[in-house]
């Protein structure tokens, strides 16, 4: 349908539970997929992706986390 997004998938406090369970890679937008794809094939173990790495709504984490980011990157 044009004009129709995905809403991008994002960890929140809400979601922890959930998304440690899996992800379905259909709820994700088509540039997630694309770089979970690209990660695989060049046989890239992890990927880090801000809004499923960071909790979104704890200032705590994305301060931990954002400090921690140049390790990652």
């Amino acid at each position: 349908m044009l004009g129709t997004t995905l809403m991008p998938v994002t960890l929140a406090n809400a979601s922890i539970d959930t998304l440690q369970t899996g992800i379905p890679a259909g709820g994700l937008p088509k540039t997630f997929r694309d770089a979970i794809n690209i990660t695989s094939c060049l046989r890239i173990r992890y990927l880090w992706i801000d809004s499923l790495c960071i909790v979104q709504d704890d200032k705590a984490d994305w301060e931990r986390e954002a400090a921690r980011m140049a390790e990652v990157y």
